[in-house]
């Protein structure tokens, strides 16, 4: 009898206990098992944005410095008493001055010493570099003789379109053999030179305009010397010169020059490419 109720409460509640125990493993094997370890965070590289640019104006003028169509005062009251110190200077081209026809040589020389005294530093932007120590010149020179023709500082402000007024006006000539237009340099000659290594033997007018190819700089004779036989051995040349050197006068402008890469009669490494007389009648 007790067997049979035994039995009778397995057959009952065995489905029971084995869903108990299947619950208990279930929760056993939750506890224990272990979790993923969670997935990285791979960090984003940050780029920093780049810096802002300059934008610069070409041909830009610096606050500090003076505009270059501002025209400088003339000197011309210091002018004079150099002119009769200079007198007796002659062979240079000749100009109407005040209705006279003058000799161009020690007028030139005066400017040129005048202007030298005062140390004037190159710049561009102080009507200092080549070009504007050129235009100084003129400015003097037009004091003394203001019937002469005379390029306009706005218009005609860098060596190569000097060069080309004078082209317009037929003054200038091209210099393909230094030799044969040597007897050309005379105090009042303007000389127009190219770049350094550069050949101009056969350069037109057109070729000489073009900037970083043709005319780069220009000067002033201001006087000559010649050998027994009156061939120009020498010239000495106002112009602005670099940031090293002040505006004055050069005296390393040979037949032979000093050095064997320099070419004949040119402005040391720089070639003479050509030649006008500074002014003439309007």
């Amino acid at each position: 009898m007790q067997e049979e109720f035994v039995n009778e409460m397995i057959r009952i509640y065995a489905p029971f206990a084995c869903l108990l125990i299947s619950s208990l493993c279930l929760l056993l094997s939750s506890c224990t098992s272990k979790k993923p370890p969670p997935s990285e965070t791979v960090p984003v590289e940050v780029i920093p944005e780049s810096p802002p640019v300059d934008t610069v104006t070409p041909n830009s003028v610096p606050p500090s410095s003076s505009n270059t169509n501002s025209k400088p005062k003339t000197q011309n009251a210091k002018l004079s008493p150099n002119i009769s110190q200079y007198a007796h200077l002659s062979g240079g081209y000749e100009a109407t001055c005040d209705g006279q026809t003058t000799d161009l040589a020690g007028t030139l020389m005066a400017i040129a010493k005048m202007m030298e005294s005062q140390k004037i530093k190159y710049s561009s932007a102080d009507t200092a570099d080549c070009s504007g120590i050129f235009h100084r010149v003129l400015w003097e020179l037009k004091v003394e003789c203001p019937e002469q023709a005379y390029p306009a500082f706005n218009r005609y402000r860098d060596s190569r379109s000097l060069a080309l007024w004078y082209h317009k006006h037929k003054q200038l000539f091209l210099v393909h053999d230094p030799l044969a237009l040597a007897e050309m340099i005379r105090p009042g000659a303007v000389m127009f030179y190219g770049n350094e290594g550069d050949d101009y033997s056969d350069a037109t007018v057109d070729e000489l305009m073009i900037q970083g190819k043709g005319i780069k700089h220009l000067g002033i004779v201001v006087k000559v010397k010649k050998d027994k036989k009156g061939r120009v051995t020498q010239y000495f040349l106002f112009h602005g010169r670099n940031r090293k050197h002040p505006a004055g006068i050069t005296s390393f402008h040979r037949r032979k020059p000093s050095r064997k890469k320099y070419p004949i009669l040119g402005d040391g490494p720089n070639p003479w490419v050509a030649i006008a007389p500074i002014v003439f009648g309007k």
